[in-house]
């Protein structure tokens, strides 16, 4: 395990008149994790407004974020942090012999343990998310006692999910001959608007409160996903390069 530096920004912007005012700020966190070649990196964007203008009342608020990381491979048989107490005391790190540069259990071994310091630097796992969100709304207050209100909505996320394999040797039990790529994406969206219309009054001691409305949303998502085994070299990372060794596709539209 590395030390895991952190690095974190942020900045602030507000202000506004005597009939408005907004805020504006942002975050940013970038991080190397304590497992070899790991990392975390965030950005976060936010504002919100307000106005009013006679009898209207508007508001809004945007928040926009991008998140990426890349993780510790799943290593096969088990995940790559258990493959520490595993490892053994006299397996070689490191082998310039071998393809990818890393050691392996010797072959008189029955069960060879993995080099999880090689899998942690060979396996390529990533994960890639964004995220907005838009809310605005918007009041109307005429004759006295009635309120006209909208509300309206929308947030998109799209994620992605590139992990690749090469292919490298560390010991006869532990090698992989073939290099794969597999790709997941998704996307999901939603949206809502909401109309309102209010009627408060007072007679005395009574109180006549009125309310109707209307909302509309929808939904979507939709993801595919991809597969290859068989690639020329290691440093064709598209599945469009494979061989076509293995070939998975799927996906999902609701």
């Amino acid at each position: 395990y590395n030390s895991a530096p952190i690095l974190n920004g942020y900045f602030g912007i507000s202000g506004g008149q005597k009939n408005s005012s907004y805020r504006i700020s942002g975050t940013l966190n970038n991080q190397k994790g304590i497992a070899t070649d790991t990392w975390y990196r965030k950005s976060l964007l936010h504002y919100n407004g307000h106005q009013n203008v006679g009898a209207f009342t508007f508001n809004e608020n945007f928040s926009w974020m991008d998140e990426n990381r890349r993780y510790v491979p799943g290593g096969g048989d088990m995940p790559v942090i258990m493959t520490v107490y595993e490892a053994l005391p006299f397996m070689p790190i490191y082998d310039k012999n071998n393809q990818g540069g890393f050691g392996g259990a010797p072959s008189w071994i029955n069960t060879q343990p993995r080099n999880p310091i090689g899998l942690a630097s060979l396996e390529d796992n990533e994960m890639h998310n964004n995220n907005m969100n838009l809310d605005v709304n918007a009041q109307y207050k005429f004759l006295h006692h009635f309120t006209y209100k909208i509300n309206a909505g929308y947030n998109t996320q799209n994620d992605y999910y590139p992990s690749y394999t090469p292919t490298y040797y560390m010991s006869t039990e532990r090698q992989n001959i073939h290099a794969s790529l597999n790709e997941n994406r998704s996307r999901e969206h939603h949206w809502l608007v909401e109309n309102t219309l209010s009627y408060n009054q007072e007679f005395g001691l009574s109180k006549v409160n009125l309310l109707v409305g209307y909302t509309a949303e929808e939904d979507h998502y939709r993801n595919t996903n991809g597969y290859m085994a068989g690639f020329p070299n290691n440093s064709l990372h598209v599945l469009s390069a494979s061989t076509g060794y293995t070939i998975n596709a799927s996906g999902n539209d609701y």
